[in-house]
């Protein structure tokens, strides 16, 4: 079982953010970013615009997902715990192995996700 608290101390003058990587499918673009002061790894992007009684995504004349127009920090990257087993068991010749592994917490970026989504294949998209 591990844990990771990290937080961005400094970075170098000059510079509020520190940008690692980007990733843009489909004319959405999301960033992973640092920022002085707070954990390592911030998954950047525009979010979906929302009803703000309902939280429903809002759509556009088009049936499509409208976006805010600014960014949203949605969080770390890194997962608040991970973890794993692992054990072997004999009786006589024979060995069976196994191992779990698993973490908890943590923002990312799917893009086989968007895509499903994009595609009408999750399951989501035939949510009523």
């Amino acid at each position: 079982f591990a844990s990771n608290e990290s937080m961005v101390v400094e970075l170098a003058p000059g510079i509020d953010v520190y940008t690692y990587s980007s990733t843009t499918y489909s004319s959405v673009t999301s960033y992973l970013n640092s920022y002085e002061g707070k954990p390592f790894g911030s998954l950047v992007g525009t979010a979906y615009q929302r009803d703000e009684a309902t939280g429903q995504i809002l759509l556009g004349e088009d049936n499509m997902p409208l976006y805010t127009e600014e960014t949203h920090n949605f969080g770390s990257v890194l997962p608040d715990f991970t973890g794993g087993f692992f054990n072997t068991f004999a009786y006589g010749n024979w060995r069976l192995s196994g191992m779990i592994e698993f973490q908890g917490g943590g923002q990312f970026f799917s893009r086989s996700k968007m895509l499903a989504v994009r595609t009408g294949q999750d399951p989501l998209t035939v949510e009523t």
